[in-house]
C-alpha cells in the first residue's frame, strides 16, 4: 500500500558492497593525505626516508661574512672555479665539464633546477633580494660533483639563506646527518635524499654569495665523503676570495 514502510531487509549483497565502498573511500583518503604531506619528496622522486629526519642541531648560526671580497658576479666566480675540483678526486683522471647555467631571476633558477622544495627556494630567494645565480657540473670517471652560487643583496642575506635552506630541508625530511664545517660562514655538510642527484652536499656563504657543493662518490671508495666535502669547501672559499680575472 502507498505510504506503508517496508520491514523487509535490504538485499544481503548490498550491505557488504556498501561496507567495502566505505572502506575503500577511507583508504584512498588516507593515501591522498599522505601524498599531500610528502608531495615535495614524491615529485622529486626522493629515496624513502624516515620523516622527519630533523638532524639539524649542528647547522651554524647565520653570521654575515663582512670580510673584504673582490667584486664579482656569480658567473665570474663560477668561471674562476672551473679548474677547482675536490682535491681527493683529482688523481682519478680527466675532468669533464657537464655544463654551466646562469640565471637572472629566482623563477628561472627554480624552473630549471632540480629542487625538491621549489616553492620554498623561490620564496626564500626573493625574500633575501636574489640578484643572480650560476651553476657548473663536473664528471670525473664515476664521480659527479657540482657547484651552485646564488648571489643576494648583502652578506647577511646570503648567510641567512645558506642556513635557512638546510634547516628547511631537514625539517621536511629531505636533508639530514648535518655536520658543521668549521671556519666557513654558515658552513654545513649534509646528505640530500634525492635518488637521482648527488647525495652529499655542503652549504656556506662567501660575502653576498650562498654556495652549494654537490658530490657523488659513485663507486666503491673508502674515503669519507664528508672529509672530501670539507676540504673542497675550504678550497672553494679560498678561491672565491681571490681577485676575479
Amino acid at each position: 500500500m502507498a505510504g506503508r514502510e517496508s520491514n523487509v531487509d535490504p538485499d544481503p549483497v548490498v550491505r557488504p558492497v556498501v561496507a567495502l565502498t566505505l572502506l575503500l573511500v577511507t583508504v584512498v583518503a588516507s593515501a591522498l593525505a599522505a601524498v599531500v604531506a610528502r608531495s615535495d619528496v614524491l615529485i622529486g622522486q626522493a629515496e624513502p626516508v624516515p620523516r622527519p629526519v630533523r638532524d639539524c642541531g649542528r647547522v651554524p648560526a647565520a653570521t654575515a661574512d663582512t670580510s673584504p671580497l673582490p667584486p664579482g658576479s656569480a658567473k665570474s666566480y663560477v668561471d674562476a672555479l672551473e679548474p677547482l675540483y675536490p682535491a681527493p678526486l683529482q688523481e682519478l683522471g680527466s675532468v669533464q665539464v657537464l655544463g654551466r647555467s646562469h640565471y637572472g631571476t629566482a623563477h628561472d633558477y627554480v624552473v630549471n633546477s632540480h629542487l625538491l622544495l621549489p616553492k620554498v627556494w623561490r620564496e626564500a630567494m626573493e625574500s633575501h633580494d636574489f640578484a643572480t645565480a650560476s651553476t657548473i657540473g663536473f664528471r670525473s670517471e664515476e664521480q659527479l660533483f657540482g657547484v651552485e652560487l646564488v648571489q643576494f643583496g648583502s652578506p647577511a642575506q646570503a648567510a641567512e639563506f645558506a642556513r635557512r635552506m638546510v634547516v628547511e630541508e631537514c625539517e621536511r625530511g629531505i636533508a639530514g646527518h648535518v655536520r658543521d664545517l668549521p671556519g666557513l660562514v654558515a658552513g654545513a655538510a649534509f646528505t640530500y635524499h634525492d635518488s637521482f642527484r648527488p647525495p652529499f652536499r655542503a652549504a656556506f656563504a662567501v660575502g653576498d654569495v650562498a654556495v652549494r657543493l654537490h658530490l657523488c662518490v659513485c663507486r666503491e671508495d673508502e674515503r669519507d665523503p664528508y672529509e672530501i666535502l670539507s676540504r673542497w669547501a675550504v678550497e672553494v672559499d679560498t678561491q672565491m676570495r681571490k681577485p676575479v680575472a
